[in-house]
């Protein structure tokens, strides 16, 4: 299962804006995607896709995080990263 989510700001639940600041200090939103596969193989040809058409990734914001299969109680691990769009 691959979710991208493609907001025109990020506004994924529970996720925070991410800001960056431009070479005068002040801060600038930036169009964000983020990636989040729970196969570290599919994770990875969807960024490397993602990363053919422009997009940067933001490497900073990469993170495993364990979470338990409520099923089968074994730990399965969510691959997340947040990318950034093409310039225009």
């Amino acid at each position: 299962m691959v979710a991208v989510h493609a907001p025109s700001r990020i506004k994924a639940a529970g996720a925070v804006p991410r800001h960056r600041f431009d070479k005068l200090g002040s801060v600038a939103m930036q169009d964000l995607i983020v990636v989040r596969e729970w196969d570290a193989d599919s994770f990875h040809r969807r960024v490397l896709e993602l990363e053919s058409q422009g997009f940067k990734a933001l490497r900073e914001t990469y993170r495993i995080s364990p979470e338990m299969d409520p099923e089968s109680g074994t730990i399965i691990h969510l691959h997340t990263i947040e990318m950034s769009r093409p310039k225009a």
